[in-house]
């Protein structure tokens, strides 16, 4: 074979590896077929190998593509001289450079962003034999650079076993791990990776479903109806519900309900406002931000067009949040004049049940708003109140919930039914 066509064959051989080697980075750290220790197929064993020291893993790279590179030029300078003369040995550099340029970095990197996750196998195959040659040399490499790093308050930060958003949902996917995930958890995950994609305004508290009430309004002429509606926090508007001003929490309230007459606009906190076109992932982070528990939500107009809490992001995420209650009988009779019943149960349900009447103009829906309208306060475990004959123990609470009531009937009386 003719010296000069073997070193052109050379040449573009080490160009390939050149660009193998550029693609290498954009492959291992780029795609999203997941490492996993437990998968016994051969490329991810030799994967998880490959991947136990990632800055090993970068040097190695660095190594093989500029000693091609080097190689290159070398071979390249050499022909030229022998070809052109030292005349032109200058043009024919600046040609050789964007041959490496071309084929041995950007052609190679854009096809491997394209084709990174069905290249991975066959690079994880081609590629750690190298690794394993070459692997003492990088870590030789590696010592040093983190010194001189250390040197400049640069943190060692290791690549090991950090992954991707988008990694870790191709592993939840995957055949082999679906085996290890229940179908929830896998849901939860896929819908994590979908935060970018969801915006606020489908999963938010439409404005019509929303509790709001007016600033000038009296604390003890509407805490019943707050406690009834067992929301912590409570949006306040002025005038109109499109001016929200802030919004109350419920425990401001307490020490002073019953004492003053004061306007809920005394007691009110700042509220901050999102855009109902704001992603999921947005809204969380401005929620860490800010430390808020709530924000309105503003339609293109600037109009209240919802609510958002965290409370309904992790609904979102998680489906309805289970409460105890639910899955229990509203009444239990637990002897022939107790009963014990949820404090969530409706009043008027009770009051037929149990046998007593009820005042002509109550204005409370449920056991909870009866035992604190009567009581005047959120009561504690073991507070007790008669009522036209009728015993009323506060059995259990969670928080200032109401959970379970004890309820005795007088002796002269029996329940209906």
């Amino acid at each position: 074979m003719d010296s000069s066509v073997f070193i052109i064959f050379a040449t573009f051989i080490l160009l390939f590896l050149s660009g193998f080697f550029a693609s290498s980075e954009v492959v291992f750290f780029g795609a999203s077929n997941t490492i996993e220790e437990k998968n016994k197929s051969l490329y991810k064993r030799l994967l998880s190998k490959i991947f136990k020291d990632p800055k090993v893993l970068l040097v190695s790279m660095l190594i093989g593509n500029e000693f091609v590179n080097v190689l290159i030029s070398s071979v390249s300078s050499s022909f030229l001289i022998k070809s052109v003369g030292k005349k032109w040995v200058f043009l024919g550099s600046f040609f050789v450079s964007l041959l490496i340029f071309l084929i041995g970095e950007t052609i190679p990197k854009n096809i491997a962003l394209i084709l990174k996750d069905k290249l991975l196998k066959v690079y994880a195959m081609l590629y750690y034999p190298y690794f394993l040659a070459i692997k003492p040399l990088a870590y030789v490499f590696v010592v040093p650079v983190e010194k001189i790093l250390r040197l400049f308050g640069v943190q060692d930060i290791s690549l090991e076993k950090k992954f991707s958003l988008d990694q870790i949902v191709y592993m939840i996917q995957s055949k082999d791990s679906l085996e290890e995930f229940s179908q929830e958890e896998t849901q939860m995950i896929q819908k994590v990776s979908q935060m970018s994609e969801v915006i606020v305004r489908e999963i938010m508290t439409p404005r019509l479903d929303i509790f709001m009430l007016e600033a000038n309004k009296i604390v003890k002429e509407v805490i019943n109806d707050i406690l009834e509606h067992e929301h912590s926090r409570i949006p306040i508007y002025k005038d109109t519900k499109d001016n929200v001003i802030g919004y109350i929490h419920i425990k401001d309230l307490m020490p002073v309900y019953q004492h003053k007459d004061d306007t809920l606009e005394m007691f009110l906190r700042p509220i901050e406002f999102v855009p109902e076109v704001m992603s999921i992932r947005n809204l969380l982070q401005e929620m860490k931000k800010s430390s808020s528990q709530i924000m309105m939500v503003v339609d293109e107009h600037g109009a209240i067009s919802g609510l958002i809490t965290k409370h309904d992001l992790l609904e979102w995420l998680a489906g309805d949040l289970p409460q105890e209650w639910e899955d229990e009988d509203e009444f239990s009779k637990i002897s022939s004049d107790v009963y014990i019943v949820d404090g969530s149960a409706s009043i008027e349900e009770v009051a037929a049940t149990v046998g007593f009447e009820l005042s002509e103009n109550y204005d409370y829906d449920t056991l909870s708003g009866f035992i604190m309208a009567n009581m005047g306060k959120i009561p504690k475990e073991g507070d007790e109140f008669e009522y036209k004959g009728f015993k009323f123990i506060v059995d259990k609470m969670d928080g200032k919930k109401i959970e379970h009531v004890l309820i005795k009937i007088p002796t002269d009386k029996e329940p209906n039914s």
